[in-house]
């Protein structure tokens, strides 16, 4: 029997592992650890704990209940055992966006941007377009890069056209002696 002067702790113990930390962590309290079977636990740290604390093994102890009592336990704990069914409804709709910006220069005077885009609902595989009941949503070749609507890769923006050339040499003029047009 364990001195009632001191406080009691009571844990829980499948396999010695807890029992056994609670030993070292809780020295000088007492220690009841309740666990399953005795086979479970090693039998260094059994007897280590049997000489400090307490253990109970459920299969051990025999417990005959009459229906009535288990029935009025039970009933007792439905309120608190009882949940309400969940809503799994989720309103938000999680994107992936992938741009890929591009920048060349293709000749001597001419250069190249451009920007490819792919924009999807997250988990999308289908092809189901997205409509949120706004003019953006609408799926047309100006917003398809824009539009929550599939994982294929699509052309948003692309601009080639004449670029200034670098300076020259010294004294060829403001614009090193080159034209001044650009095309997009």
């Amino acid at each position: 029997m364990l001195p009632s002067s001191r406080r009691t702790i009571v844990l829980a113990s499948t396999r010695g592992y807890t029992a056994g930390k609670a030993l070292e962590i809780c020295a000088g309290l007492n220690l009841i650890a309740v666990g399953i079977e005795r086979d479970r636990f090693p039998a260094d740290q059994l007897a280590a704990f049997e000489q400090t604390g307490k253990v109970i093994f459920s299969r051990e102890i025999e417990s005959n209940y009459p229906p009535e009592m288990q029935q009025a336990l039970m009933s007792s704990l439905l309120p608190y055992a009882y949940q309400d069914g969940y809503d799994y409804s989720n309103d938000i709709l999680y994107t992936n966006r992938l741009r890929l910006q591009m920048k060349a220069e293709v000749a001597d005077d001419v250069g190249f941007a451009g920007r490819l885009a792919m924009y999807k609902p997250w988990g999308e595989s289908t092809g189901v377009q997205v409509f949120n009941g706004q003019p953006n949503s609408i799926n047309i070749d100006g917003t398809t890069a824009t539009v929550p609507n599939s994982d294929i890769l699509r052309v948003e923006s692309a601009l080639s056209g004449l670029t200034p050339p670098r300076a020259q040499a010294e004294g060829e003029g403001e614009n090193g002696g080159g034209h001044e047009a650009l095309l997009s």
